[in-house]
């Protein structure tokens, strides 16, 4: 499920989900990311996914200079698109091992 106000239960009679759907996932053998963002950061960058993922990928260099880098960058291109202080973002990211690098 998709949380869109964590701990609201008071928006719940509009039908909004407090409550997570939490799964436990091992990553020990797979490269990976997560990105949490605000409505500001996803309107910013036009609301798509991909477009999200190749700006942090290529844009932001992610893989070559990691988060303290690229989610700056990502935030700072949806504040340009005009979502000023609405943009706010927390960015995990786990790159390969050498040993599952191929």
């Amino acid at each position: 499920t998709v949380s869109r106000a964590l701990g609201d239960a008071a928006a719940a009679a509009a039908g909004v989900v407090c409550s997570p759907g939490l799964a436990k996932t091992s990553f020990a053998t797979a490269p990976g990311l997560v990105l949490l963002g605000s409505g500001g950061l996803w309107e910013g960058m036009g609301g798509d996914g991909q477009g999200v993922l190749d700006h942090l990928l290529h844009t932001g260099a992610l893989v070559a200079e990691g988060p303290p880098t690229a989610l700056p960058r990502l935030c700072a291109t949806a504040q340009e698109a005009g979502f000023g202080e609405d943009v706010t973002g927390i960015l995990l990211h786990w790159p390969p091992t050498a040993e599952h690098d191929t």
